[in-house]
């Protein structure tokens, strides 16, 4: 168990609001905090558990994948946000930080009141440029998507992803990737216990690339199709839920220099957003992937499922993996693989 380290605790009172507005955090806060109004009683403790993830990577250069299955669960920062319906005319928000959570942490929160209540998790928000200090911070990215409110996170110029292994170990600052939970429909009662399933935001692709020539190859490029977007919603509602967007091809040349000795392999790992870049059967896929060397040019291939299908889509927390051999001038082997990627498994204890 470790100490609680509280960055901000704001409570403010409103007018009230019907739980339809009150939803995604659309609620306009005042100053002021009634003392009789919350009790002692009502509080809340959440319990952090985080166990080791289990990527579905295979173990090709452990040093690298270790470090960055460790950095992947890592929760650099967490804020919890409760929106609560205290009594018959007040409600009551709680934003509060915690930083640096360690596995078998246990985080309390306080001064719940009992009720129907609404509460949102959000691990390393400064991974995708977000700073929710403020709530209105928040409040200015919801939209509203047929009906719901939704939070809209845009990433104008890709400045935080896609980005590569790699890059995410080199950076200077540690940030974590980006994820999220959240209850809409939560029923506060005395001591209870909330199981929190945090799930990353973004997308994961874990490639081997294997030599099978007689001597080392250099990969000078890798390219991908059009399928990497700049926008999610911060919190999932559907299986999928993925905002329209235009999405774009990814390049890596320049910053690629991959020697790989013979019947050796090496790995590239990228993190994206979740996409939806195929909304059609007659369109040709753009969940591709091509490649060149010195010994030649790797036209680009469709990821095909087990069935020998394109993909449409690549959900949030997702991994695939893709097994890629390298023989004759230009003659690729490419095998697909989509796995679970381990969610995030929080306990959240209760309100009184």
């Amino acid at each position: 168990m470790i100490a609680m380290n509280r960055d901000m605790y704001d409570m403010k009172h409103v007018l009230r609001y019907s739980l339809l507005v009150m939803a995604v955090l659309l609620c306009q806060a005042c100053t002021g905090t009634d003392p009789q109004d919350i009790t002692e009683e009502r509080t809340t403790t959440i319990y952090l558990q985080l166990p080791q993830p289990d990527a579905g990577t295979r173990s090709i250069s452990p040093g690298y994948e270790d470090e960055l299955q460790l950095l992947e669960s890592q929760i650099y920062t967490l804020r919890v946000i409760l929106l609560s319906q205290a009594g018959t005319n007040k409600s009551t928000t709680i934003n509060r930080l915690f930083k640096d959570v360690d596995s078998d942490a246990r985080l309390v929160i306080e001064n719940v009141p009992v009720g129907v209540a609404q509460l949102y998790v959000i691990a390393n928000e400064a991974s995708i440029g977000q700073d929710y200090s403020d709530i209105a911070n928040l409040q200015k990215q919801v939209v509203d998507v047929n009906g719901s409110r939704k939070v809209l996170i845009t990433d104008t110029g890709n400045r935080y992803f896609p980005i590569r292994g790699s890059e995410l170990l080199a950076a200077e600052k540690k940030k974590g990737l980006p994820m999220s939970w959240m209850n809409k429909n939560l029923t506060v009662s005395k001591d209870m216990t909330i199981d929190v399933a945090l799930e990353r935001c973004v997308s994961k692709i874990c490639m081997q690339i294997q030599n099978d020539f007689s001597e080392s190859i250099k990969v000078t490029e890798v390219s991908f199709g059009a399928f990497f977007g700049n926008s999610f919603y911060l919190f999932r509602e559907g299986a999928l839920d993925v905002p329209d967007q235009t999405y774009k091809e990814q390049v890596y040349d320049q910053s690629v220099d991959y020697p790989i000795a013979p019947n050796e392999s090496e790995v590239l790992i990228c993190y994206f957003y979740p996409s939806f870049a195929r909304t059609s059967d007659v369109e040709a896929s753009p969940y591709t992937i091509g490649f060149k060397t010195e010994h030649g040019e790797y036209p680009k291939m469709a990821f095909l499922d087990s069935d020998g299908k394109p993909y449409n889509s690549i959900p949030r927390n997702k991994q695939i993996n893709i097994n890629v051999t390298l023989s004759g001038a230009t003659h690729v082997n490419i095998d697909f693989e989509v796995v679970e990627w381990t969610e995030r498994t929080i306990t959240v204890p209760d309100f009184e």
